[in-house]
């Protein structure tokens, strides 16, 4: 593996030392006014199940689940998974020693887009929803990582540190025609999200001292990615956001109030409101469908591993839907 910022920062999450790794960064910025709601292979992994409770709920979660299997730098190793909204029917996807993360599904349904070590550094892959047909999209010796694609299925974005620091990029499907669209030269830019009309990217920036959420627009008939926004704007971390279905809302997740929790806002950064309320850490927030439900990974429960939960898009209703005795992390609700 590669030493560096952001690989070091993305095993912290992994292993559960987000906080401590984050503090490392100069805060800046003054605080939101917000307001508090209550928010294929035959081998399976074991996940708790609640069938009885929501039975009918769509689609189907893929994320990134540790697997026990090599112990690759020391942090452990994660491969991919999917399962019913519910917790049941987890298969395991891929089989590899190495870190498998970050699994983020086609509009199309067919493929499925992960960041894996497997080869010494980050690096993008593809693969068939059910594992088969890994292929390797990205060949750099720097770090390539956090996929994700547009909502017509012909580009994916992603950060990467190939020019010295990490910035976003876009390539074809086949990995091709990277083209680098931001240019921040002493800090990071991470964690792309696509817009569902695909007008925009938001991303986590440390450009200004601390993680704030920014977009990113196209730039007319061009393509071109310019007008960069900045959306949040306060002394706490603020990264990993995540697009509503109808593209009206942004999720994503913030230590603003002292421990890490889910938040909403508009997409023009106003309204932000806070959806989870507990002392334990609540991370990696993704919409269901129909926007209605939102899935996200917490240690709410004792720890010290990070499980999946449901909750209503307001935030109540919040169930445990792993029970794995390893870390679940990187959920993406997609259709079936």
């Amino acid at each position: 593996m590669t030493t560096s910022f952001r690989s070091f920062s993305l095993i912290c999450a992994l292993v559960f030392t987000l906080v401590a790794c984050d503090s490392a960064l100069v805060d800046s910025g003054t605080d939101d006014g917000l307001h508090t709601a209550e928010a294929s292979s035959p081998s399976l992994r074991s996940g708790r199940g609640d069938g009885i409770i929501n039975p009918g709920l769509p689609g189907r979660i893929f994320y990134a689940g540790y697997s026990g299997i090599g112990d690759p730098g020391g942090f452990g190793n994660f491969d991919i998974y999917s399962m019913d909204p519910v917790g049941t029917n987890v298969t395991r996807l891929t089989f590899d020693e190495e870190v498998d993360i970050e699994p983020a599904v086609s509009p199309d349904g067919l493929r499925v887009v992960f960041t894996s070590y497997r080869d010494g550094n980050p690096e993008l892959y593809v693969m068939n929803p059910d594992g088969t047909g890994i292929k390797r999209l990205t060949n750099h010796g720097s770090d390539d990582e956090g996929p994700t694609w547009s909502p017509d299925g012909s580009k994916i974005a992603f950060t990467s540190n190939r020019n010295g620091h990490y910035d976003l990029y876009v390539m074809n499907t086949k990995g091709t025609g990277i083209k680098r669209i931001t240019k921040e030269s002493h800090t990071a830019d991470m964690h792309p999200a696509w817009s569902p009309d695909g007008s925009k990217i938001a991303f986590t920036s440390f450009r200004d001292g601390n993680g704030e959420i920014y977009v990113i627009s196209t730039a007319g008939k061009s393509g071109n990615f310019k007008h960069l926004t900045r959306l949040t704007s306060n002394a706490g971390t603020d990264r990993r956001p995540a697009w509503s279905p109808d593209g009206s809302q942004l999720a994503f997740e913030s230590d603003r109030d002292g421990n890490y929790e889910v938040y909403v806002m508009n997409a023009d950064g106003t309204g932000v409101v806070r959806l989870t309320d507990d002392p334990a850490t609540d991370l990696h927030p993704t919409w269901s469908p129909d926007g209605t439900m939102f899935a996200f990974s917490s240690d709410r429960d004792g720890g010290p591993d990070l499980e999946l939960y449901t909750m209503s898009a307001n935030g109540t209703n919040v169930l445990r839907r792993t029970d794995s005795g390893g870390n679940d992390i990187n959920p993406q609700w997609v259709t079936p």
